[in-house]
């Protein structure tokens, strides 16, 4: 084949001499376009040609062709390496001297297998850049009539982060007519580590947990695995392709006739992992088509579960520390020093395995905890546990089985444990119940969602209790939907409750139910219209109505603006009226500025556009906000270690503005904020008209050099402008045409001004 897209092609076929020591003398050096096994790689490369007719190339031809190491004979030959295609065992080549192409042909059972993975993770190393602080703060004055209260009722949390992490605590402050108190929460330090995945954590935390375990509120230091920290990643097994593509090929994805990925293969073997598709059991389809239009189909089953972890992958948390008590009542009030560890990992596919650990000083507990998958079709779970409780021994046994399908889900497990088994989360004085009971079913079909539930708990020192749950959903028409649910309880304590109700939502903005409810103390019905909060700024409301034993009417108003949330109450409970005005937001000090904004749960993102004023700013594609009068943009709930695609439109910038970059891939940290300053410089254009001291003009091509630097061609009638990234004070210079020159004196500029006109100036002749 001809050589094609060359502009300039040279062919050096020049005698070079003895070459070699062993006497073997190349005879030609050829540029020829470089096939692996048919493909054209568009690529031209360099080929020696001996007088023995043998033919050799570099590293870099074998290694694009993916010719398996070790390569044969080599020679050098002007300091590079070559090797011989015809001592290489396995591998043909085909040399045509004619069209000027070199096609190397592997066995297709020795080139490399391609590995595509679809859920990568992301190496970077982040960390806040710059320190900065701010708290959120939720805020309500409240009266009840009802109660004959009158209380303020506010929670605020104070965040500071810097390169070494993010330190928050908060508190809830409660003052009304008979009491007042302040009670801290959390107090705690947290450096997020996402280039493995994992968090330090120092002071207020939870422990960590299994299917078996329970949790508890402790101070202390805990070293723990953070997925979150990679959005991402997947951490449980998703599934992969196996295939051979003998010419290029593309191999595409399908679930529910949806085209869910898309991949290029070269010739060779190949494996995709990390098929991004929906938890449960289903089928995918693979379709694969080749550059001759050849087409081959396949159906592969699948079933993914969360609760397991993709092969080698594993899942901790080490915490020690003390118990706390009376979490949200008390501020400091903790007792047993405690050491925990949880750990998991995913052993293939199909099987995770793990063990939790807990130690006190007057009790020790262990366990081990398995999760199977039987043949994508169900998922097995099976723990066992021991503890000591001063001395005495107990075990707990745990066994669990569910399917989760399009169509039905169904699940069942069983916690049986001795009288004297203890673990974390349990009162000292309580004892674990003797038997725990949890299934599930539902089923979804043209005709509606039905689900049912059973829950049973036989207790040692809690009352034995039984609920049976069964549920009915289904679209009746459009957007009208009907609910219905029915509880009943039995054991020690029984009652039965039932609830039936219609939903109407015509669009995303607007919601109306009417509801019928007896929960076996009382029964009414229930009526409710509201406009849904928009998540820009924008207004929502709520009227709601109920009768029965208390009737209710109530109102509710919310107003979201970029500086936070206000929220109005008004309900008439009884004859009673009751007021409630609620406010949340945040305040920021970050990067020298203040800003006044929303709640912050996430991160956030500083845009700095250098002093220019109302330019959009654009999330993901979508005007997000605009350049206040400092040139600064705050942009709330971004999403902390993902990508925040954050841009300008040029075309929407001021004349005489220089940008070398309108958009940017931002990634916040943890609670953190992320400051983007777009490379911006402002472009200040002098215009003036120069006119010789004897009434005459430079002209046209004429060199105009100035004093402050920089080199300008005059125009027609002596017309010159000269753009400078430099607000200049003044400007002299020297202009040079033929055999004549002259100079213009220093003219004072307007301090500031992007667009200056100077009229005419005076260039006096200077004589050689």
């Amino acid at each position: 084949m001809m050589l094609r897209n060359f502009s300039l092609f040279i062919i050096l076929a020049i005698p070079l001499g003895e070459l070699w020591a062993n006497n073997e003398v190349a005879t030609s050096e050829l540029l020829v376009e470089l096939y692996c096994n048919g493909t054209n790689t568009t690529s031209i490369v360099q080929l020696l040609k001996d007088r023995e007719n043998k033919i050799w190339v570099t590293d870099s031809s074998l290694k694009a062709c993916n010719v398996p190491e070790p390569y044969s004979q080599t020679k050098i030959y002007k300091e590079k390496t070559y090797y011989s295609l015809s001592e290489m065992k396995n591998t043909l080549f085909l040399y045509d001297a004619n069209e000027l192409t070199l096609n190397i042909l592997v066995p297709s059972s020795l080139r490399p297998s391609q590995t595509i993975d679809l859920n990568p993770l992301n190496p970077t190393r982040l960390r806040p850049e710059l320190p900065g602080v701010y708290v959120n703060y939720d805020l309500s004055l409240q009266h009840e009539q009802i109660e004959n209260v009158n209380a303020f009722l506010g929670m605020t949390d104070f965040v500071f982060f810097n390169p070494l992490g993010v330190g928050n605590t908060n508190f809830i402050t409660e003052i009304s007519d008979d009491q007042s108190s302040i009670v801290r929460l959390n107090t705690t330090w947290t450096l997020d580590k996402p280039e493995n995945m994992t968090v330090w954590r120092v002071g207020d935390s939870t422990s960590g947990t299994t299917i078996w375990t329970g949790l508890v509120h402790f101070a202390g230091i805990q070293y723990a695995t953070n997925f979150a920290t990679q959005p991402r990643f997947i951490p449980f097994p998703l599934p992969g392709f196996k295939g051979q593509a003998i010419i290029p090929s593309t191999v595409n994805f399908y679930l529910d006739n949806q085209l869910q990925n898309s991949q290029q293969l070269t010739p060779g073997a190949f494996e995709i992992d990390g098929l991004p598709i929906v938890t449960g059991a289903g089928n995918i389809v693979v379709q694969t088509k080749d550059i001759l239009g050849r087409e081959t189909v396949a159906t592969i089953p699948y079933y993914v579960s969360t609760q397991l972890l993709r092969p080698g992958l594993m899942s901790f948390s080490y915490e020690a520390g003390l118990v706390r008590n009376n979490f949200g009542v008390n501020s400091n009030d903790y007792s047993d020093a405690f050491m925990v560890g949880t750990f998991q990992k995913g052993i293939s596919d199909h099987w995770t395995t793990g063990w939790h650990g807990e130690l006190f000083a007057d009790q020790q507990t262990i366990g081990i905890n398995n999760s199977y998958l039987l043949n994508h079709w169900m998922q097995l779970d099976f723990s066992v546990a021991g503890s000591l409780f001063h001395g005495t021994p107990g075990a707990l046994l745990l066994a669990g089985l569910g399917r989760n399908a399009r169509t039905y889900n169904v699940g069942c497990q069983i916690i049986a444990t001795t009288k004297d088994f203890r673990q974390i989360g349990l009162q000292e004085d309580a004892l674990s119940p003797s038997t725990l009971i949890q299934s599930i079913a539902s089923y979804n079909s043209i005709l509606g969602t039905t689900g049912i539930s059973y829950t049973s708990r036989i207790g040692r020192s809690d009352p034995n209790i039984y609920l049976l749950t069964a549920s009915y959903n289904k679209t009746i028409y459009h957007n009208i939907f009907m609910v219905t649910n029915f509880i009943h309880q039995g054991g020690e304590i029984k009652n039965n409750s039932y609830f039936v109700g219609l939903v109407y939502s015509p669009s995303s903005d607007y919601t109306a139910s009417l509801n019928y409810e007896n929960d076996g103390f009382r029964n009414g019905a229930s009526f409710s219209f509201s406009k849904n909060l928009p998540t820009d700024p924008g207004y929502g409301y709520r009227f709601f109505g109920s009768t029965g034993v208390n009737s209710i009417l109530e109102f509710d108003l919310a107003l979201q603006t970029e500086y936070g949330l206000y929220q109005g109450m008004f309900s008439q409970i009884e004859g009673t009226q009751n007021v409630e005005l609620d406010a949340s937001g945040s305040i920021v000090r970050y990067v020298g500025n203040t800003f006044f904004t929303r709640r912050i749960d996430n991160g956030f993102i500083v845009v700095d556009l250098d002093h220019i004023a109302d330019i959009p700013i654009y999330k993901s594609n979508q005007l997000i906000n605009r350049t206040d009068s400092r040139g600064v943009a705050f942009i709330p709930q971004a999403l902390p270690y993902d990508e925040n695609m954050i841009s300008i439109n040029p075309v929407e910038l001021p004349l005489d503005v220089d940008i070398e970059q309108t958009k940017a891939d931002v990634y916040p940290y943890y609670r953190s904020g992320a400051y983007l300053k777009f490379p911006i410089s402002r472009i200040y254009t002098i215009d003036f008209n120069l006119m010789t001291s004897n009434r005459k003009v430079p002209p046209p091509g004429a060199m105009l050099i100035l004093d402050q630097g920089g080199e300008y061609l005059v125009g027609y009638e002596g017309a010159v402008q000269i753009s400078s990234k430099e607000c200049l004070e003044a400007i002299s210079g020297t202009v040079y045409w033929h055999e004549h020159q002259c100079r213009f004196s220093s003219v004072a500029l307007e301090r500031g001004n992007p667009m200056i006109q100077l009229g005419t100036l005076i260039c006096n002749m200077v004589r050689h």
